[in-house]
């Protein structure tokens, strides 16, 4: 098994791959410059073309990904992620959760 990083943003973001127990190329994706994580499991490829994303090659200060994948004919090609930002509703209700399990905590104790 190994890895390689590609490219690194202003952000600290990393982008490389890693290879699986396969000996596989999986696109993937640092945020504290420890623990990669396989791009493959945070998106969803169904109906792309994609079978898999083999390796990010580059992230801009947006956060835009670039890379090569294999498409389901067994070629290869050129992919761009964007990221999408988690609407603020969905941020709010977490934070919401959060106090109310603090909230019952301290009435507990």
């Amino acid at each position: 098994l190994g890895s390689r990083a590609w490219a690194l943003n202003d952000a600290g973001v990393i982008v490389g791959y890693g290879v699986d127990a396969s000996s596989a190329k999986r696109a993937s994706v640092s945020y504290d410059g420890v623990n990669m994580i396989d791009i493959n499991t945070l998106v969803d490829l169904t109906g792309t073309g994609f079978v898999s994303l083999d390796e990010a090659y580059d992230i801009n200060a947006s956060g835009q990904i670039v890379g090569v994948g294999t498409l389901s004919d067994g070629s290869s090609g050129a992919f761009m992620l964007t990221a999408v930002p988690v609407p603020a509703a969905i941020w709010l209700f977490g934070s919401a959760l959060a106090g109310l399990g603090w909230l019952r905590r301290k009435t507990q104790a």
